[in-house]
């Protein structure tokens, strides 16, 4: 799993839109979890990347917003670690569209799931933003 999610981090990151030979790959690596083969436009559609983060993180919290500048879309999902709200993680990313920001976050949300180190930007305790 650790090689396709490299592969795939990296494929997302060079993304500037739509694209259907992404949209496979992601359907390959994650709608085994998903217990569906179906694939989807990810790389087009909010609602699909949404309905991925429900499957693979169910609990846990995600939010989209645009930079300071207004400019840059960037996705967060808050992952919550069982019964311990202290070993919680917040997983950022960015990207040039919403669905890639949020693929970016769901990618680096999965290696962490997986104890991988994350190369993407920010990644930060929830414990440490309420101090």
């Amino acid at each position: 799993m650790s090689d396709e999610l490299v592969a795939l981090r990296e494929q997302i990151s060079k993304c500037t839109g739509s694209d259907p030979e992404l949209d496979q790959c992601i359907a390959e690596v994650f709608d085994s979890w998903r217990n569906q083969s179906i694939g989807a436009n990810y790389t087009s559609s909010v609602d699909a990347c949404i309905a991925l983060i429900d499957t693979l993180f169910p609990g846990s919290h995600w939010h989209i917003g645009r930079g300071a500048q207004g400019i840059m879309p960037y996705a967060t999902i808050r992952i919550d670690a069982g019964d311990n709200k202290d070993r919680s993680k917040v997983i950022s990313a960015n990207g040039p569209t919403v669905p890639l920001a949020l693929l970016g976050a769901i990618v680096q949300a999965k290696q962490y799931q997986f104890g991988e180190s994350i190369q993407f930007p920010k990644i930060s305790d929830t414990k440490n933003q309420n101090q």
